[in-house]
């Protein structure tokens, strides 16, 4: 029993889906993570294969057979961590041979934490800081960080800090949108590996398992396949080489029908597209969707041919300052070509910037800037207020929007619905709004504890500053600061639509 896999492919059992004992026997991915496995690792989970059942089951078993082992798991919330340590830490232990817990016993059984004769230690915990751990698994980090940023964030700077290189850590989750602890780690250990670099050790290494290495999710069928998704399989083949047979083809498009939005995240076919996926408690998840399946972002760069430049702002310094780009089309929509953020930066250098920007093409004029309510304060070193200084240095018209009282109150409910009805008139280039484009899929409610569910109040954020740049451009043309025509009465968005955008560039 000196091999530590067989052991933990042998010994233990645990409680399936459906409350009965079983013997643990490793999946096929499971056996992959052990062979491929470095000291440092992350687990981006695509679905339920059982990544943190074989984890916790390692951590248990390095403890039962190694002297004065500290092992740690975090979970998401307290409940999280009580059924983690019941059903994956103790009855696993009591389900062990007699001859094995006689020789080590389990000295303290407390409601979370589990002392062993041989010095060994477990506790499962929110948070873990201090001491020295050999064996540390963090679950679903992502959900963590889309909650609780402040707790992610200790947990990074605490919990991993207890682990010294030579030791084992998982850190694994769900994704949850382009932001947070758990997304930036996934970022930088995709980075080294596209690099080539191997991780050193006290760097990440990623671990993922795509839908289409799982033998399971195969169909037979006659049913013909929709363009939608032959294009997608089209864009795999020829952006990420990943060839599949009709049988994978079919359970995919089946499977797509029945979870909609929540496919990339439940099952994506390569990392960057599980992060791509909606989060919980976003505000445009619905608009983001409706203007990718209508071709609204795509290819849409600056066209001399459409005339004048309009721009559209956040204000802020240690906040970001957001900046999107905008050219008319027609009486009534609008091409969204490029966004700017900065971050302690004057109103002097954002307005290089946007000369910089225009002096790049011979037609690019700006026909004028909108700035949120708070473009009208002056500043303690002038006695001009912002709209006035911003429209002296780009010479160029300045126009400052109504005010959003109630982060909470109905007037910002009724400011999202103005910009959720905006999205229908709007294209943007994939490429120039890459990075504001993200922070409106990531733009969401803050998490209330009291209440378990998601607030109406929006959690301030990067996100946040982007997309309230985009809601001015929203607010502007509902106040009639842009064309007193803008909205026709006898023009039907809905019925339209998808007529309107099932070629890519029709009426943009």
């Amino acid at each position: 029993m000196l091999d530590w896999r067989w052991r933990v492919s042998n010994l233990y059992h645990i409680e399936n889906e459906k409350g009965k004992k079983v013997p643990f026997r490793p999946n096929e991915e499971q056996v992959r993570f052990m062979d491929e496995m470095h000291a440092f690792n992350l687990v981006l989970k695509a679905r339920q294969l059982g990544f943190s059942t074989l984890i916790q089951l390692m951590g248990l078993d390095t403890c039962v057979f190694h002297e004065f082992t500290d092992m740690g798991i975090i979970a998401q919330d307290r409940d999280t961590a009580k059924e983690i340590f019941l059903k994956k830490i103790r009855r696993p232990y009591e389900w062990l041979d007699e001859g094995i817990k006689s020789l080590v016993t389990a000295t303290q059984d407390a409601a979370e934490e589990m002392t062993f004769s041989n010095g060994s230690h477990i506790r499962v915990g929110t948070s873990l800081r201090g001491g020295t751990k050999q064996f540390l698994h963090v679950s679903e980090l992502g959900k963590i960080a889309a909650k609780y940023p402040d707790k992610a964030r200790e947990i990074k700077s605490g919990a991993l800090n207890t682990v010294h290189a030579g030791q084992f850590v998982a850190v694994e989750s769900t994704a949850e949108g382009q932001e947070g602890e758990f997304f930036d780690m996934c970022q930088l250990a995709m980075a080294q590996e596209a690099q080539g670099i191997d991780p050193g050790p006290l760097e990440f290494k990623l671990h993922f398992a795509p839908w289409w290495r799982d033998r399971r999710y195969r169909l037979t069928t006659q049913r013909t396949i929709p363009e939608r998704d032959q294009v997608y399989f089209a864009e795999l083949e020829r952006q990420h080489g990943i060839v599949l047979d009709d049988e994978q083809k079919a359970w995919y498009s089946q499977k797509r029908a029945q979870q909609k939005d929540d496919m990339r995240r439940e099952f994506p076919s390569y990392p960057e597209e599980a992060f791509d996926a909606p989060i919980e408690g976003a505000f445009y998840t619905d608009e983001i969707r409706r203007a990718e399946e209508t071709y609204r972002i795509g290819d849409y760069p600056f066209d001399p041919k459409l005339g004048a430049v309009y721009t559209f702002w956040d204000l802020g310094r240690s906040d970001l300052m957001t900046i999107w780009f905008a050219q008319r089309v027609g009486a009534s929509r609008w091409r969204f070509f490029a966004y700017l953020e900065g971050r302690n930066e004057s109103f002097p250098y954002y307005a290089r910037k946007l000369k910089e920007m225009a002096s790049e093409y011979d037609d690019w004029v700006y026909a004028g800037h909108y700035l949120p309510h708070d473009g009208k304060r002056t500043d303690l070193s002038s006695t001009l207020s912002r709209d006035t200084t911003l429209e002296n240095l780009l010479q160029s018209p300045v126009h400052v929007v109504k005010r959003t009282k109630d982060l909470a109150g109905p007037e910002l409910t009724s400011a999202i619905n103005i910009t959720k009805a905006f999205f229908a008139l709007c294209a943007f280039d994939r490429v120039g709004c890459a990075e504001g484009l993200k922070h409106l899929k990531n733009y969401r409610r803050e998490w209330n504890d009291r209440l378990g569910g998601w607030d109406k109040k929006p959690f301030h954020n990067a996100a946040s500053d982007g997309a309230d740049g985009y809601r001015t451009a929203a607010q502007a043309d509902y106040d009639g600061l842009l064309d007193e025509d803008f909205y026709d009465d006898e023009y039907d968005r809905d019925a339209e639509d998808r007529d309107l955008y099932a070629d890519e560039h029709t009426g943009y």
